[in-house]
């Protein structure tokens, strides 16, 4: 396996990001939500890294995740909200801020 070492490193990487972003939504004003977003992200490296992750635990994290931020896509674009404001300041500025951050979270 050519690429299994790439993969793994890859799965790893995400796994701690995964977790990390799990332990810091304590002070967020939805933290369970997200938590379990996170989570189940990294329930999925883990169990890949075990070799028991089902191909379907995948596709419903993914399924679920991407129609949760597919919500949030039309006040996202009625917002119009630019890439410099996303990143620009810490605080919410506005709820198309709030929304896009959300949505790209997800």
């Amino acid at each position: 396996m050519k690429y299994q070492k790439s993969i793994t490193l890859l799965n790893v990487i995400f796994m701690i990001a995964l977790i990390l972003s799990v332990a810091v939504q304590y002070n967020d004003p939805d933290p369970l939500l997200w938590m379990l977003v996170y989570g189940a992200g990294g329930g999925c490296c883990i169990l890949f890294m075990l070799n028991k992750l089902h191909w379907t635990l995948s596709a419903i994290v993914f399924t679920v995740t991407i129609f949760s931020a597919g919500m949030f896509l039309p006040d996202v674009l009625e917002a119009h909200v630019s890439i410099v404001e996303l990143f620009q300041d810490i605080t919410m500025k506005s709820k198309g801020v709030d929304y896009s951050r959300e949505m790209g979270g997800l």
